[in-house]
């Protein structure tokens, strides 16, 4: 029996929190189920944590609940690319791609009636991450180093609108 194509649209992920089938919280056998085998990934290194890949996206676990879904630019080549997943997990990028740029993203967000919030999180010597936070839950973080372009997108289990800038600035900066 083939399993079914899971299919997400980023911009439901940022508006929502909702990651297709996949919903934070779930357990490292349903994350699983729903997608198949990960290209790579391990299920607890021993400290309760636990990983996996689908694509260029990564699923973080803690003490085997599904905590983060995220994607990053490739750090080592700042190659052009964008959020995208496998044979068994098609995700519609919408906007996004390592070169967008903050006013770009806010632009594109306000387009579509997705409420965000922008935080500007820390700025030192090796320069400065502003990051948007939705409605849903969602993270854009833009960099500095790489002329404000968009280098992380995540889903992060409890860090969306209720949180203060403060405890932004805290979670970004350690």
């Amino acid at each position: 029996m083939s399993k079914d194509v899971v299919r997400v649209d980023v911009r439901e992920l940022l508006a929502t929190g909702q990651f297709g089938l996949v919903q934070l919280g779930v357990d490292w056998a349903e994350v699983l189920r729903l997608l198949g085998q990960p290209v790579q990934g391990f299920e607890d290194d021993g400290f309760g944590r636990g990983w996996c890949c689908y694509g260029n996206l990564g699923f973080v676990f803690r003490r085997g609940v599904l905590e983060e879904v995220a994607w990053e630019v490739n750090v080592t080549t700042y190659e052009p690319s964008w959020p995208a997943g496998d044979d068994l997990l098609l995700v519609e990028p919408w906007e996004l791609w390592s070169g967008l740029s903050c006013a770009e993203a806010e632009a594109a967000l306000e387009a579509v009636g997705i409420e965000f919030k922008r935080v500007d999180v820390f700025a030192g010597e090796n320069g400065a991450l502003v990051g948007l936070v939705t409605a849903g839950g969602g993270q854009l973080l833009f960099e500095e180093f790489v002329g404000w372009s968009l280098t992380r997108v995540m889903l992060r289990r409890g860090w969306g609108f209720e949180r203060s800038e403060a405890e932004w600035l805290e979670y970004w900066t350690y």
